[in-house]
């Protein structure tokens, strides 16, 4: 599967009306990773860690800015998630409403 990255990061800015200073400034990532991420150079081991914050700012999923693929996900209300560590192990409960039940 090819990295629609590039495109997918020119079509977000458009449709918001954002610039690469405006987005850099909103995510903390530097200006001049997300201006080579727009040029076509893909995403690093030293700057991955930055594709979930673009995800999270755009309200989008990683397949989606990755590789532009549009997951088909049941929409789901979370009411409660909590967080607990037990020792040394993390972890994370969530109780999603994922529709209507019944016959």
């Amino acid at each position: 599967m090819e990295i629609k990255l590039k495109e997918v990061l020119r079509r977000e800015l458009k449709g918001r009306g954002e610039s690469i200073n405006e987005l850099s400034r909103k995510t903390k990532i530097p200006r001049s990773t997300l201006h080579n991420w727009q040029q076509g150079t893909l995403p690093t081991a030293k700057n991955l860690h930055y594709i979930r914050t673009l995800s999270i700012h755009f309200k989008i999923t990683l397949s989606e800015l990755l590789f532009n693929v549009k997951e088909e996900r049941a929409a789901a209300e979370v009411l409660v998630s909590s967080l607990f560590t037990d020792g040394d192990r993390k972890y994370k409960i969530t109780i999603e409403k994922t529709g209507r039940g019944g016959a």
